[in-house]
């Protein structure tokens, strides 16, 4: 059977969601829902194994329920500097606006361990503590 990479126009976006500028300032979540359509109702664009040359055309749905349109290459992009080489999302953090802790968090005395050498190894733990981002 024929692996996907052999078909050169394969819609690899499709259904792929991530986070791209809905105006110029604010990153929204979104999904690929479609090629775009001509008027003639053929699909907008030519595949390029090279993403920046990508010429193809997608529908992309925001959580509003608008539709808007991006290039191929812009939705690389943005997939490429939100994913790493393993395919883990990272996502964005403008600021943190609020920070607050209840009685399960650590104290700075607890939040340490002491190894079988005498060294302090700081425990790793978020448990107790909440952000606002």
């Amino acid at each position: 059977m024929p692996d996907a990479d052999d078909f050169p126009d394969y819609n690899l976006y499709i259904n792929v969601k991530y986070q791209l500028p809905k105006d110029s300032e604010t990153l929204s979540a979104t999904k690929v829902i479609s090629r775009a359509l001509d008027e003639q109702g053929k699909v907008v664009g030519n595949y390029h194994a090279n993403p920046v040359l990508d010429t193809r055309v997608y529908g992309v749905l925001f959580p509003d329920g608008a539709v808007k349109q991006y290039a191929a290459n812009i939705i690389a992009k943005h997939m490429y500097s939100q994913c790493d080489d393993e395919r883990y999302q990272h996502q964005i953090l403008d600021c943190i606006l609020d920070v607050r802790k209840d009685n399960m968090a650590l104290c700075s005395d607890d939040g340490f361990i002491i190894n079988k050498h005498g060294q302090k190894i700081p425990k790793k733990t978020t448990k107790g503590w909440f952000f606002n981002v």
